[in-house]
C-alpha cells in the first residue's frame, strides 16, 4: 500500500488508496470483532468441559466398585465426544499457513474446513507446477486470518487466484 501511496500521481488516486486502507480497516474490525465472540464462545465451552472432566476425575477417585468404573468410563466417553464436537464445529486451524509449492498445497488442501479460521497468518506463493483450481478451492474456504495474509505469483503464466470468501485479515 505505501508503495501504491508513494506512486499515486493524482489527489484521485491517493483519494481511492485512502478509500481502500479504510475499507480493509473496517473489514479487518469487523472480522475481529466475530473472531472474538467465536472465540470467547469457544473458551466458555471449553471451560465447561474442563469443569466437567474434573468432576470425572474426583468421581473416579472415589470409584468403589466396577459399575461405578463403568458409569465414569462412559461419563469420560461423552466429554470426549463433546470436545471433538466442538473442535469439529469451530473450524480454526491455530497455526501459519505457507503454501509455496505443490506438496505444502496438499498439506493445507488436508485439513478441509480447518482452515475457515485461521488464527495465525497465511502466506501463499503460487508456482506455476501449482495446481491452480486446487489453490483456489483452498483460498475460497478461508473466511478469516487473524495475522499476515500475503500471496503473490511467481509467473505471469499462473491463473491468479483469490479469497472469495475472505471476511477479515490483515493484509500485506
Amino acid at each position: 500500500m505505501q508503495t501504491a501511496l508513494a506512486g499515486a500521481a493524482t489527489s484521485a488516486e491517493v483519494t481511492a488508496i485512502t478509500e481502500q486502507i479504510t475499507a480493509t480497516q473496517a473489514a479487518l474490525d469487523s472480522a475481529i470483532a466475530g473472531n472474538t465472540t467465536s472465540i470467547a464462545s469457544l473458551l466458555e465451552q471449553l471451560e465447561a468441559l474442563a469443569a466437567e472432566l474434573v468432576v470425572i476425575k474426583t468421581d473416579l477417585a472415589a470409584a468403589d466398585t466396577s459399575a461405578d468404573v463403568a458409569a465414569l468410563t462412559a461419563a469420560l466417553a461423552a466429554a470426549q465426544t463433546d470436545l471433538s464436537t466442538l473442535l469439529a464445529q469451530n473450524n480454526i486451524y491455530s497455526s501459519n499457513i505457507s503454501v509455496t509449492n505443490q506438496a505444502e498445497l496438499d498439506f493445507a488442501t488436508a485439513l478441509g474446513n480447518k482452515v475457515s479460521i485461521v488464527n495465525g497468518g497465511v502466506t501463499i506463493t503460487q508456482t506455476a507446477t501449482m495446481d491452480a483450481t486446487q489453490l483456489g478451492t483452498l483460498m475460497a474456504k478461508m473466511t478469516s486470518i487473524t495475522g499476515a495474509v500475503v500471496y503473490s505469483t511467481t509467473s505471469s503464466s499462473t491463473t491468479s487466484q483469490s479469497f472469495t470468501n475472505l471476511t477479515g485479515a490483515f493484509i500485506c
